[in-house]
Order: structure tokens, then C-alpha cells, then sequence
């Protein structure tokens, strides 16, 4: 086992874990899967990269070294002429293009890229598995946490349940994000969406107007190929850190 830590000297956590575990800490993405050699050493790969200290872009993307670590690993890998699984977390390039370029790379090297959150597999409460080919017509998440990047973990446990509907994975038709004020614009709108907020409201024992009090509110709205609809509604309630699923079925 190997390690690679972009900004080292800042990830003190990082140092004391390997130092514990007898992990050495490479200096470069190379050295660490070809550990120190010139061919690729090792049987699997992961990266994490979704903390430390880095810049947002004009829209506001966190610039994580996700794809800059994505393209290191890809030489060794051509160069080796050997492959192996690659896990990346749940974070992603800030571009689509940059996502498709590994996307694509990975099918042109034929090796197995996969990525996601963590949460769906964590255990639930209560303990809820959907019946495969649930008759599901639309579904919300509600989640405590910021809209770029770890909205993924959110993501991920909507699909974890959506995708177990009648009919299975039938695809995703649109996907539209609804932001600021025009957030609470959007739910008077869509009563079913209002009304799987109220339900959400009411386990949480919440008053009424405390999920407005998000300061920057933001919605992800899901339509599916079948004509469900999903919503991803990002509330900054503290007894809201766990993420919330509710549906309603057809």
C-alpha cells in the first residue's frame, strides 16, 4: 500500500494515519503507484479528492487536483500496459468535458472506473430497502450540506432508492437546479414537491418557516425518462444532517 498527499505539509491527519500504519507517503502520483519504480505496482487505486486548501472559479467549482491526479495515474497505466480498478470519490472535474475525458479514457484502456458516494451503503434509520419495482411517482432528498460537490452524497441516496422503481434505471430525462429565492418560488409551484417538504418538516418535528432560513437555498430537481419526478432540496437545519428520503407512491 501507497500513498500520495497533494498538499502533505497541511494534512497532518493524513501523515499521523500513515505513520500508524506503516503507509509510506510518495511525493509524487507517479512514485506512489509504481512505488518508485517504473511500472505500475499496485492492484487498485483511489482517490480522495475532496478536501484541503484550494480556489473556486467564477461559478463557484472548488478546483480539487481530481482530474490532475486522474492524468498522472493514466501514464503510468500507458505506459505500464497494465490496468487496474480506479475508484474516485464523490467529488468530479470541475468541467463535463474534463468528466467525459475520463469517462472516455477509461472505455479507450479498458479498465473499470467507478466512483460515488458512501452513504448509500451506511446503515439506515429505520432500516428501509425498497421492493424491486416499487411503484414510485415522485421522490424528495433533503440534506445538510453545500451545493458543490458533497450534494453528491445526496445524489446518491436518491438514486439508491429511485432506481429500484417499476421499470428499474429508466433514465434521466432533465435535470434543472433552482437557486435563491426562486427556491421557495419553485416548491409553491409544484404542490407534490411542498408536500413531501411538509412531511420531511414534520419528522423532524421542525416549526414552520425553519427550513427557509437556509441562507443560499437551493433545489436540484430530477425527471426521469418514466415521467417521475425527484427533488434534491439542500436545507442547512442542524437536525437536518441526515440525509432524509421520502416518495410517494403512484
Amino acid at each position: 500500500m501507497s500513498v500520495y498527499i497533494h498538499q502533505l505539509d497541511a494534512s497532518v491527519l493524513g501523515q499521523k494515519v500513515c505513520k500508524a500504519k506503516n503507509i509510506p507517503i510518495f511525493k509524487t502520483v507517479n512514485e506512489a503507484v509504481a512505488l518508485s519504480g517504473k511500472e505500475l505496482a499496485v492492484d487498485g487505486i483511489v482517490i480522495v479528492a475532496e478536501h484541503g486548501n484550494y480556489p473556486t472559479d467564477l461559478k463557484g467549482h472548488w478546483l480539487l487536483p481530481c482530474w490532475w491526479i486522474y492524468q498522472q495515474v493514466i501514464k503510468v497505466f500507458e505506459q505500464s500496459k497494465r490496468l487496474v480498478l480506479y475508484l474516485t470519490t464523490s467529488t468530479s472535474p470541475t468541467t463535463g468535458d474534463d468528466a467525459k475525458w475520463m469517462f472516455d479514457k477509461s472505455r479507450e484502456l479498458n479498465f473499470s472506473l467507478t466512483g460515488g458516494s458512501s452513504i448509500p451503503t451506511y446503515f439506515r434509520k429505520p432500516e428501509i430497502e425498497l421492493a424491486i419495482d416499487t411503484p414510485i411517482k415522485n421522490s424528495i432528498v433533503v440534506g445538510n450540506t453545500a451545493d458543490e460537490g458533497a450534494i453528491f452524497h445526496c445524489i446518491d441516496v436518491l438514486q439508491a432508492f429511485v432506481d429500484r422503481h417499476k421499470g428499474g434505471e429508466t433514465g434521466v430525462k432533465a435535470v434543472q437546479s433552482v437557486r435563491g429565492p426562486e427556491t421557495w418560488a419553485w416548491v409553491e409551484r409544484n404542490a407534490w414537491a411542498g408536500n413531501l417538504l411538509e412531511a420531511v418538516r414534520k419528522e423532524f418535528d421542525l416549526k414552520l418557516g425553519d427550513l427557509q432560513e437556509r441562507r443560499n437555498p437551493n433545489v436540484c430537481v430530477v425527471e426521469y425518462n418514466d415521467g417521475s419526478k425527484a427533488v434534491v432540496f439542500l436545507s442547512s437545519v442542524s437536525v437536518a444532517i441526515r440525509t432524509k428520503w421520502r416518495c410517494r407512491a403512484r
